[in-house]
């Protein structure tokens, strides 16, 4: 009865002990990474999409080109792996005033962390062609999805985020800042 009595106290000691060990839980609730974007976003550049968090302290972007990608009206997927896509996500240090697209030096605030597009598949669409045709630029309207897309945060493989969907609607595009 003795030998049960004990082998029944050291599991018990060894279950509280196991399960308060905090180098076992994977993030605590403050550690865990969130950010929330808005609906819309915009754009420039052959195509350069971007979102600010409501708060305006990060921002998402997706990057590509036209021409490389073979664009049509036809929507088309690309695999973060092997596609000329980039996605990043940035932190900023300060309320970002107008950091994508942006002619204007000094009213930006600077990148405090970088998170970059691993894997994941972007759908990609234009929704209006030729909306205006200059020599140094075409203007179109393109609609983008980003889908089970993972972001790895730069110098720390370690942490990651995981967009499951988030779209870009009709964002016009083409136009060059300057």
């Amino acid at each position: 009865m003795m030998k049960k009595r004990n082998f029944l106290l050291s599991c018990l000691i060894l279950l509280l002990f196991t399960c308060n060990q905090s180098s076992t839980d994977p993030m605590t609730e403050e550690e865990l990474v969130v950010f929330d974007f808005p609906e819309e976003g915009a754009g420039c550049s052959s195509f350069s999409l971007y979102k600010y968090s409501t708060n305006k302290l990060q921002g998402i972007s997706i990057r590509g080109n036209r021409d490389d990608l073979g664009l049509s009206l036809q929507s088309q997927s690309y695999n973060l792996l092997d596609a000329p896509i980039s996605v990043e996500l940035l932190e900023f240090d300060d309320i970002a005033g107008s950091y994508y697209c942006d002619d204007v030096v000094g009213d930006e605030a600077s990148v405090s962390n970088k998170w970059i597009g691993k894997r994941g598949t972007v759908y990609v669409k234009i929704e209006q062609d030729s909306v205006v045709v200059e020599p140094w630029a075409i203007e179109y309207i393109i609609s983008v999805e980003l889908e089970n897309t993972i972001l790895e945060k730069e110098n720390d493989t370690n942490q990651t985020y995981e967009i499951e969907e988030m779209r870009f609607d009709s964002v016009y595009v083409g136009w060059l800042p300057g």
